[in-house]
């Protein structure tokens, strides 16, 4: 007989007409009824789980993450709290002092933007640190990493022309590598300490981790040339040994080369194809998102743009024709602007995907791009944590009247768009209460606003809610409509706060906690 047990509290359907009950019933891995506590009556022998005035959820989906890259980061020493350019050369040099001989050292989060005195490192800091010891030294977005010359000389990367890779006046390497062009370190790196054993065991940390924080689905985007590659194989294995306690959609960055289309068993089973996973411009952290306007804080810098129109439209019709969704990174103007410009024109000749093209991050949007966006049908995946961890770096990159248009969540969902959340870790904390709060309040982790943004901008916690609910499904072109939400016939897939966040002050929010999460009926946290 199925197991069965009963839910009571306070809790969000997601359902739009019955958005509030006070309990559910489960029955195996099914909800089989939704109610007044008068109504769902707990039976002899059924567990109860009484939250009282909790708000209870749907469980979340983080709608894009790198979870291979968030699994494999307590692998590497992780220099984010360094607060100055001594503080980091010092971590580094302790890092160096306890490598074994013949072994690179890799650090990771290196964030020199919120320093009294912004400041990075260079190849030949790194070289008197390291003059033996192959050193790479990666930002927090991933998108950009400092090596010394030992590190440049055993990949082979020395002499190479890669744009990727910056030079000086002098023609020799300055130790920035930007987007992909560490992709040759990343790879020597992995083989070193990436071992499966060591892959099972992070993920397997990794997965209890998320699931602590109400996520029972993930949309893992797969980008190995950037260090954030996953590997499917692991999953599968965490599944058949049951410590996959959620749903996990795979994105990749080259289309496969065998027959799939996207959607194909997202009902059944834990892990499933996706679709296609595109970069098309770099971050601002960087510098590398494509602006329409040289950037505030250096004057000769626009970013760039990573395909011509014609080589992303390419990509694009590839797709389309055998039904692979497209999720596609853009952060700048300019790079939102091409990619909306190019599946408007790829739509014109095939019309609507069967799946919706994604545009994910859309930090920085010209004037009438919301609606653009909507009348083309694209979903935008929005990271809204970002909106707290940019906070000192972004005004400076885009300037005040160009910071303003960033991050517009109310324009977005005004224009009709589909939105989803996530956190695009491990750039972010994936804390789903951080993204719910800082959208619905235009507050910071702190509890303060947000300054030089658009309060306006910000949505309903109803909405907020959505993001990470029912959104993220949809965007996954599931239709059955009861994916993401608490009915009849639905997943038990179940998340519990540890308050009652429709009664909170907005700057509280963030400072919501995970009390229970239960996935397919059972209890995993």
């Amino acid at each position: 007989m199925s197991k069965s047990l009963v839910v009571m509290g306070n809790i969000w359907t997601g359902d739009p007409k019955n958005p509030h009950a006070e309990a559910l019933r489960v029955v195996g891995d099914r909800i089989v009824q939704v109610g007044e506590k008068s109504d769902v009556v707990p039976a002899k022998g059924e567990e109860i789980y009484d939250f009282g005035d909790c708000l209870v959820t749907p469980g979340f989906t983080d709608s894009h993450i790198h979870f291979g890259a968030y699994a494999r980061a307590g692998m590497y020493p992780d220099c984010g709290n360094a607060d100055s350019l001594e503080e980091l050369l010092d971590f580094l040099r302790a890092q160096v002092k306890d490598a074994a001989p013949g072994r690179w050292v890799r650090c990771i989060n290196f964030i020199e933007l919120n320093w009294k005195r912004p400041a990075v490192p260079s190849r030949l800091q790194l070289d008197r640190i390291a003059p033996e010891t192959p050193l790479l030294v990666s930002h927090y977005g991933a998108h950009f990493h400092i090596a010394n010359t030992k590190a440049f000389e055993l990949s082979g990367l020395w002499d190479s022309h890669d744009s990727e890779i910056e030079r000086g006046a002098d023609g020799l390497p300055t130790g920035r590598l930007f987007d992909s062009g560490a992709d040759a370190m990343i790879k020597i790196i992995e083989a070193q300490y990436e071992t499966n054993e060591a892959l099972m065991s992070f993920s397997e940390r990794a997965l209890k981790k998320l699931s602590s924080m109400g996520i029972v689905a993930l949309h893992a985007c797969d980008a190995p040339s950037y260090a954030l590659g996953e590997r499917p194989d692991i999953l599968q294995d965490l599944d058949e040994m049951g410590k996959l306690s959620m749903h996990v959609s795979l994105y990749h960055d080259e289309l496969p080369n065998f027959a799939i289309r996207s959607g194909a068993g997202l009902n059944g089973g834990h892990i499933a194809y996706a679709g296609l996973k595109l970069f098309a411009d770099g971050s601002l952290g960087a510098r590398t998102a494509a602006l329409n306007e040289p950037y505030s804080d250096k004057s000769d810098e626009y970013g760039r743009l990573l395909y011509p129109d014609e080589k992303l439209m390419e990509k694009l019709r590839a797709a389309q024709k055998r039904r692979i969704q497209v999720q596609i990174h853009a952060i700048g103007d300019a790079a939102n602007e091409q990619v909306v410009g190019c599946v408007e024109a790829v739509q014109r000749e095939l019309g609507r995907p069967a799946f919706p093209f994604r545009l994910n991050h859309a930090i920085v949007l010209p004037e009438g791009m919301p609606e653009r966006i909507a009348r083309a049908g694209i979903v935008v995946d929005l990271q809204p944590i970002q909106m707290w961890d940019d906070r000192n770096m972004a005004p400076s990159r885009l300037g005040e009247r160009l910071y303003h248009r960033t991050y517009q969540l109310r324009r977005l969902a005004d224009a009709g768009v589909l939105l989803t959340g996530s956190s695009d870790a491990p750039c972010d904390d994936p804390n789903p209460w951080y993204g719910i709060g800082i959208a619905a309040t235009h507050r910071g982790l702190d509890g303060l606003m947000l300054e030089g943004q658009d309060a306006s901008q910000k949505l309903t916690i109803d909405e907020a809610l959505a993001l990470y609910t029912m959104n993220p499904w949809k965007a996954l072109g599931v239709k059955d409509g009861k994916a993401g939400i608490l009915v009849p016939g639905a997943r038990a897939d179940i998340a519990v706060a540890d308050s009652n966040v429709f009664e909170l002050a907005p700057g509280d929010i963030c400072k919501v906690k995970n009390q229970a999460t239960f996935f397919e009926g059972r209890r995993v946290f």
